[in-house]
């Protein structure tokens, strides 16, 4: 890898934007996958945070050049990593900005990572949770919701499930989907 040119900086004040793929071409240049291919911060990076060997902190590296998309991907240059086999080390690892670098959004609109911790509600007014981490691929993201059982339930995280969400009550309120509440509640 290559040497950080700032020091570490703390991984809760980053946000993941998606996930390196495989190296491209011969001067080291790495495919990425942003978690939103439409992200209005892509073509504005010009340092990617990574996790390397200390828990809860991300190093900075510097891009050689602007991330340049790529049908549904972006190629990035990063500065001293320059060969394919370079590259290849960072195939797989997370990729993040500072969450002060992301634009800021219309009032009525909200990044993914605003909901968490909110309590989930669905239209029908039943409770569901809390809103506790996302699992799945930049395809298709699940909303993992803490039920006051214990358990958790997977949800669909997609514009279209969402119906709305109030920051200040910290209420994220839901479209309801039959069957997946009555699984949760029939696991003993």
């Amino acid at each position: 890898m290559t040497k950080p040119h700032t020091p570490n900086v703390a991984l809760a004040s980053c946000v993941e934007l998606g996930k390196f793929g495989r190296e491209w071409g011969i001067r080291g240049q790495i495919i990425g996958y942003f978690h939103n291919p439409d992200s209005p911060i892509r073509d504005r990076l010009s340092v990617l945070y990574t996790p390397q060997n200390e828990p809860d902190s991300l190093q900075a590296f510097v891009l050689e050049s602007p991330a340049k998309p790529h049908g549904n991907q972006v190629l990035f240059k990063i500065k001293g990593v320059d060969t394919p086999e370079a590259a290849k080390a960072w195939r797989g690892k997370a990729f993040y900005c500072k969450a002060s670098e992301l634009p800021e959004l219309e009032p009525d609109n909200f990044y993914w990572m605003d909901i968490l911790g909110s309590d989930v509600w669905d239209e029908t007014g039943s409770h569901w949770g809390v809103a506790d981490h996302f699992e799945g691929s930049a395809t298709y993201r699940y909303l993992v919701i803490l039920a006051p059982s214990g358990q958790e339930v997977l949800y669909p995280a997609q514009p279209e499930t969402v119906l709305a969400f109030e920051r200040d009550k910290r209420r994220l309120t839901v479209r309801h989907i039959g069957g997946l509440r009555e699984k949760e509640a029939a696991v003993p």
